[in-house]
């Protein structure tokens, strides 16, 4: 009896020495499953904090790019040269491409990587700075430009002030240049030499007619030759000339006026006497007849008389 009782023990024991060992080994089992489950999760966790690492590089990296980009399409608009950039842009379409492979893993790609970037953005802050300054002395060449083309349009309308006003001048010396004939008088002379002197003369006893003036004073008036014209006008209005004894034509008011003596008096302004005598080789016709005296194309005296 005591036999079976110590083999019904044994059993017992042995029972329950392998509940033991099989609830160790599955402590152990789940421990380490635990502990691989950790381990993945964090192999996990550091994939992903290093995929955000790189996207977040090749974000900058292609910031940076298209920053280089703009740089150099300013720089062509400019008339800059920009043939480096072309270079430095390609370098970093270069990084980007290594990086998305994920071939950049290594450490000493990683500080060379990074050392090109640092060179890249102070290169990047220089030619912004070339650039700004451009812009800036453009900008004041522009204002001067700006200016000298004001000063040139104000130039130019005091220039054409002044051609306007001189031609004022010159027109109002013009005028004020032109002589007077001071007390135009008329005389006739007979066959015999008789003079006389009036208003009314009988056709029959004209012979010559005789014409005087004096030139007024005229301080402004060059000191030259004058050509003094008379006009002798018959009743019917019709002027006088003779080609052979000294007629002939010229212009006032820019139409040809006919003209019956000339005379080339050289002005002294000393109130000169000037004389025209004039033979007509027939007898006057009756009426009123007029004479008018002109300076080159200017009217400077006239008087009439009458013929009965």
């Amino acid at each position: 009896m005591e036999s079976k009782k110590d083999n019904s023990g044994s059993k017992k024991g042995l029972v329950i020495a392998l509940f033991v060992i099989l609830a160790a080994v599955i402590g152990i089992l789940l421990y380490m499953n635990m502990q691989k489950a950790n381990q993945i999760e964090t192999q996990h966790n550091t994939i992903e904090l290093k995929d955000q690492e790189l996207n977040k590089k090749i974000e900058e990296i292609s910031g940076l790019k298209t920053e280089l980009e703009q740089i150099k399409q300013q720089r062509d608009e400019i008339g800059l040269k920009s043939d480096s950039l072309q270079l430095k842009i390609d370098n970093l379409n270069a990084m980007v491409k290594e990086l998305k492979s994920k071939n950049a893993g290594n450490y000493q790609k990683r500080v060379d990587f990074e050392k090109q970037l640092s060179e890249i953005k102070k290169q990047r802050d220089n030619l912004l700075n070339e650039i700004a300054e451009f812009k800036t002395k453009n900008e004041q060449l522009s204002s001067e430009v700006q200016n000298l083309s004001t000063e040139k349009t104000q130039l130019g309308d005091s220039i054409s002030n002044l051609k306007n006003t001189k031609s004022e001048l010159e027109a109002k010396v013009a005028i004020a240049s032109i002589l007077k004939a001071d007390n135009l008088k008329i005389e006739v002379m007979d066959s015999k030499g008789k003079v006389r002197e009036g208003d009314e003369f009988k056709s029959k006893r004209i012979d010559k007619l005789k014409v005087t003036f004096t030139l007024a004073d005229n301080k402004v008036a060059k000191k030259d030759k004058k050509n003094l014209y008379l006009r002798l006008i018959e009743p019917s209005g019709a002027a006088l000339f003779d080609m052979a004894t000294g007629g002939g034509s010229f212009e006032v008011d820019g139409k040809n006026v006919s003209y019956t003596a000339k005379q080339n008096v050289e002005f002294s302004n000393t109130k000169q006497l000037v004389t025209f005598v004039y033979s007509k080789g027939s007898e006057y016709v009756r009426g009123t007849h007029k004479i008018e005296i002109y300076q080159d194309e200017y009217q400077i005296g006239e008087a009439s008389f009458t013929v009965k």
